[in-house]
């Protein structure tokens, strides 16, 4: 299995992925934006992607097929983004969640204020979404520090 940003015509693969596992939002690939994906052979089995506003990301469309689940695959896009993240300038990850909290938790995300996230990403294609539509206030909201993670990461 590799690991890849996506450009392009693995744009359409990966819309036609997420539209058959039931997760394609119509604002999928607005910018600013990028998305990564996992392939078996040729096949995408997961995804995740980034929108951002300034140094703070939002990670979105994060995804593993269940049969590819528990193999290490969602963490493994988890960090690819980090590490580009990170390369682009961004310091904070916020993201939307009401199923997998304890996943990212695991993952050094934290609870936040949804109204806090939302003001740091308004200009965000999937907080625009969200606002327009009237659900940011059924979501829960996560923030983490990447700058955190790169002085725990540093040597004593």
């Amino acid at each position: 299995m590799h690991i890849t940003e996506l450009r392009d015509e693995r744009l359409d693969d990966a819309r036609a992925f997420l539209r058959r596992q039931g997760r394609l939002p119509a604002d999928f690939a607005q910018a600013p934006c990028r998305y990564w994906a996992a392939f078996d052979s040729d096949q995408i089995v997961g995804t995740i992607g980034l929108e951002w506003q300034g140094a703070t990301g939002l990670l979105r469309l994060a995804f593993v097929r269940p049969s590819h689940r528990s193999r290490g695959l969602g963490q493994a896009l988890y960090q690819r983004l980090v590490s580009d993240a990170l390369c682009m300038g961004v310091t904070e990850l916020y993201l939307f969640g009401s199923g997998a909290g304890g996943y990212w938790q695991r993952l050094g995300f934290a609870g936040c204020p949804v109204a806090e996230a939302a003001g740091k990403l308004a200009n965000t294609p999937q907080v625009r979404d969200y606002t327009v539509r009237g659900t940011l206030n059924h979501e829960q909201a996560f923030r983490r520090s990447l700058l955190a993670r790169r002085t725990e990461a540093a040597p004593a």
